[in-house]
This record gives structure tokens, C-alpha cells and sequence, in this order.
């Protein structure tokens, strides 16, 4: 279209859209050799449903080389905690036992119970030298690993006051920012980026090209400030406040 001299309009309402033709009475083509590459890998609205797969498609939403992101650690509790085989990967709270928020012992360590939400909000503990090997387990022993060289460590759907309170955890951590509200804690960002340069180092051990995905949500949501991100640390970002004004400033972040 664009060789034609063409272009599209808004949609219509049939959610079709509408080409605008050159004007032009002869159609010439000039001898063409280009490529072009999309200035974001990935791209889209997350929505569902035929009419929104329509609409994406309008919109020349897709991607490729897309991350592997999404909660990673959902199913952990179930796996290692409630079965009591490794409750050092999991965070401490401030009673100090290794549990998932809100929980008493003996409904955390009922299986029946342990794909509960508390269960899955569980927050890790990024200091722990063992989970990292876990994780690396995990993701070689995949079957499509080969051709998935990023690694997911995106934290499960936990809030700021649910992080590890470990001592170990703690010193990762930078004082909270002079902006700080008490009721909102998203200023962790540093022991995770920590936890991933670690996670990153094993798995280039394997595939050099690997990288890693993590969030900056929830207790993340603020850039870490001693940490330093790489280029193979992909970040999804999921700022609290949706305002054009905050967004913009987030993003100068």
C-alpha cells in the first residue's frame, strides 16, 4: 500500500478498515529491495476473543522473539513447600516461618489446600543460592528449552508487604526512597535484579545467549537503585497508577 501511495483510515464500525486509494489513474511499481524490522519486538492489547483477534490484527499487533514471562512460580508452593522439601525457597514473613500470608501452619501444609490463592502469591526468597539452581532445572528440564533461551523468573502476584524478611534478603536491599509511602512497599527491585544477573550467569553456562524476564510489579515496581540491568534482563513493566501523566513519568524512571 504504502508503493501504491495508499492509506488506511480509522475503522468502520464493521471493525473493517477502509483504505484510502492515491487517486491515481495508472498504478506504477517501482523496483523495490528493502526489509524492515519493527522498532518493538512485541506489541499488543491483551484482550480475547474473535472480534479483539480481528482488531489486533488491523492494527498489525504481534511480535516476535517474544520473552518467556508470566507468574513463574505458582505452582512452587505446592511443589517444594507444602511437601516441606525445600521451604528455604520461599519467603520469610515476619513471624518467621516460611509460609505462604494469611495461612496458618496447618492449612499451609495441607496438600488439598496448596493451589490455594495464598499459595500461589507466595512470595520467594531471592537470596537463596539452592533456588536458583531450581530454577535453572526447571527451565533445561522443559522439553522445548533448546529453542526458549529466556528464562522466567517473574515473581508470583505478591504485594510488597509479602516479601522475604530474611536477613540475607534484607541486605540486598537499598533504604526505602525518601518518597516512600507505608502502605505501598515497591521499592524491592534490587534483590531481584540480583537474583536474576544470578539465574542469568547458569543459564549462559549452558546457552550464552540465554536471558532472563522478570517484572517490575508489586513490590518491583520501582527501578533498583544499587543493581545495575543488562540488556538480557527483560523487564515487563506494570506501573500501579494508569494516568497518561504517570505513566510518562514512570517510563523517565
Amino acid at each position: 500500500l504504502e508503493a501504491l501511495g495508499c492509506r488506511y483510515l480509522w475503522p468502520s464500525e464493521d471493525h473493517h478498515g477502509k483504505v484510502v486509494p492515491s487517486g491515481a489513474k495508472e498504478l506504477f511499481f517501482p523496483e523495490l529491495d528493502w526489509t524492515y524490522a519493527p522498532a518493538m519486538k512485541m506489541r499488543g492489547v491483551r484482550v480475547s476473543g474473535l472480534p479483539f483477534v480481528e482488531w489486533r490484527f488491523r492494527l498489525l499487533s504481534g511480535g516476535h522473539d517474544s520473552p518467556n514471562y508470566g507468574h513463574a512460580f505458582t505452582k512452587y508452593w505446592g511443589r517444594f513447600g507444602a511437601t516441606k522439601l525445600h521451604p528455604e525457597y520461599f519467603a520469610m514473613r515476619r513471624d518467621g516461618q516460611r509460609i505462604p500470608m494469611g495461612v496458618e501452619p496447618d492449612t499451609a501444609f495441607n496438600i488439598a489446600a496448596s493451589t490455594s490463592r495464598p499459595a500461589q502469591f507466595i512470595s520467594l526468597c531471592p537470596s537463596c543460592r539452592t533456588l536458583e539452581d531450581q530454577i535453572i532445572a526447571d527451565w533445561k528440564d522443559r522439553d522445548f528449552w533448546k529453542r526458549q533461551r529466556c528464562v522466567n523468573i517473574c515473581e508470583n502476584d505478591a504485594t510488597g508487604d509479602n516479601v522475604c524478611h530474611c536477613e540475607a534478603c534484607r541486605a540486598l536491599d537499598e533504604p526505602p526512597p525518601a518518597d516512600a509511602k507505608d502502605w505501598w512497599e515497591c521499592w524491592y527491585a534490587d534483590r531481584y535484579v540480583n537474583l536474576a544477573k544470578r539465574v542469568l550467569a547458569k543459564a549462559k553456562e549452558t546457552r550464552p545467549d540465554a536471558e532472563v524476564c522478570m517484572y517490575a510489579y508489586n513490590a518491583t515496581e520501582q527501578a533498583p537503585r544499587r543493581e545495575k540491568l543488562t540488556d538480557d534482563i527483560i523487564v515487563g513493566l506494570v506501573p500501579t497508577t494508569f494516568s497518561r501523566e504517570a505513566i510518562s513519568e514512570y517510563y523517565r524512571r
